[in-house]
Order: C-alpha cells, then structure tokens, then sequence
C-alpha cells in the first residue's frame, strides 16, 4: 500500500501503545519484535482491533479509501464487525433493490409491448431507478422488472403497484 500510494511505513505511537496494551490486559510480556506492527501507513486512521494487535488502517488515496483489516479470521470479524462496519454505515447509504418476473402464455413479443408500453413510462418514475425487460421463450413471454432506491417503503410500494398494472394490462394470461 505505501508503494501504490507513495507514502511511507511509520512508527505509529498509538498503534504501538494499543499492542502494548493488548499484552498487559493478557498479563504478558511483548515480544520486541511484535513492535514492527506498530508500523503504519502514514496518514493512515487507525482502528481499535479487540481481537488482536494488528492495526487495521483506512488510508484516504484520492478520492478513495483503502482499508487494511487484520489476516487472522478472528481479528478481521471482529474488526470488521465492531469497528469498519459502523463506519460503512455511516457513509453509505443504503440502496433497497426488488425485482419480479411476470411469465405470460397467449401473447407474442410485440403485443405485450404494446400492452404495457405507457407502464413502462420510467419518466414517472422519478426518485426510483426502475428497469424492465421483455424476454421471450415461445410460448412464454417474461416480462422482467427491477427497481431500486433509497427509500424502502417507496420500493416496495411502487413493486406492488406495478405488479398490478401490468396484470390489469395484460389479463389473465398466466
């Protein structure tokens, strides 16, 4: 990370002090050389390990961040869990997909565009990310459709609605 980067390995005195820490909560001794853990990314924002003493980094690089979590499988759940997790949250915001397929016998291709060409509309769709696709398997036409946004209630509401015009566009024809 430090060659992509262009930044150098340094001596971190708070990752040192948490790896020091991490031994006298056990009662032990630190080994001299578990010291060269303490070596970071300078720049690097350092997170609490609960499980370990490697110091897991987020490195900000341009308009990126790269995260370093701890090998061991126990450290990097609990790392990840306890630590990274809370700050993905944060600076993420969540994205609700559903999708639902409509199989339909009795119709070719082209009337059920036709059928459901003003549904499809995705102008009126505004604040969802919605996509549709028409696939056809003679006898069977399948009309996929997917939407997407950050809003739950909104998702799953306009799924329901949609669902019905199109079942009202088309008939009963399943």
């Amino acid at each position: 990370v430090c060659s992509f980067t262009g930044r150098k390995k340094v001596l971190s005195r708070e990752a040192l002090k948490r790896i020091a820490d991490f031994f006298v909560d056990r009662g032990k001794e630190m080994p001299k050389e578990v010291e060269k853990c303490a070596y970071v990314v300078s720049g690097a924002e350092i997170l609490n390990n609960p499980a370990g003493f490697a110091p897991p980094q987020i490195i900000v690089f341009k308009s990126s961040d790269i995260v370093m979590l701890p090998g061991p499988p126990a450290e990097l759940k609990a790392v990840f869990k306890n630590e990274f997790l809370p700050l993905l949250k944060k600076k993420i915001k969540p994205v609700f997909f559903r999708k639902k397929k409509i199989k339909l016998i009795g119709l070719c291709e082209s009337e059920v565009d036709e059928r459901i060409k003003s549904i499809v509309n995705v102008e009126k769709y505004a604040g969802l990310d919605v996509n549709f696709s028409i696939i056809a398997r003679p006898p069977i036409v399948e009309i996929d459709f997917r939407i997407k946004s950050g809003n739950e209630v909104l998702v799953e509401n306009r799924m329901r609605l949609l669902e019905k015009e199109f079942r009202d566009a088309l008939g009963n024809r399943r």
